[in-house]
């Protein structure tokens, strides 16, 4: 049985390492061909008695879609380990200093436009001002967290720019969405 540091979806930094780890000691040609990154070069180390490999990128990986890929893996006698696995990944680059036990499962990047967010893709890099929102689970605890940060990397407090944003929607719109106050404001007009 195998396990891999990195769940379906997950995002991850550009410098990170991959992490495959096995019951039992992996043959080191069976994990350096079975455990790849596609379309990216890079190298697997094997430590921890040959049960665990570290993939690493030959280069920083640039923001965007991976998938890794796990096969073929068999233990010093030749004997099969796993089925095949392929994990897809996102790349995000960021200027938040995050734990490298932070596990990042949703992430945010938004433009804040008067008493709204605006999302911003988070593969690419985005100029001027910004928020960005990150939730995952810290590894080492299992307790969930939930970080926000501006373009510079500091963080915020999310909850706190959230109500600003949502009381200045309400004092601007009312209690009624925006498309609904309209639709509301023309049919008394034609009453």
């Amino acid at each position: 049985m195998i396990r891999v540091n990195i769940s379906p979806d997950q995002f991850v930094l550009p410098d990170s390492v991959i992490e495959v780890e096995s019951d039992a000691p992996l043959l080191p040609r069976a994990a350096r061909a079975g455990i790849s990154v596609e379309e990216i070069s890079g190298q697997v180390h094997l430590g921890r008695g040959g049960k665990r490999a570290l993939w690493t990128s030959d280069q920083r990986l640039v923001p965007g879609q991976y998938r890794l890929h796990v096969r073929d893996l068999v233990d010093h006698r030749g004997k099969a380990i796993s089925d095949r696995h392929v994990v897809p990944f996102t790349v995000i680059d960021t200027k938040a200093k995050l734990k490298a036990s932070i596990r990042v499962e949703s992430f945010v990047r938004a433009r804040v436009n008067e008493d709204q967010l605006s999302r911003i893709n988070p593969i690419v890099r985005a100029d001027g001002p910004y928020v960005e929102f990150v939730k995952g689970t810290d590894q080492r605890s299992g307790r969930p967290v939930d970080l926000a940060f501006d373009h510079t990397g500091r963080q915020i407090d999310g909850a706190a720019l959230l109500a600003k944003l949502a009381a200045a929607r309400a004092k601007r719109r009312g209690k009624y969405d925006e498309a609904l106050g309209a639709l509301l404001r023309g049919a008394a007009a034609h009453a």
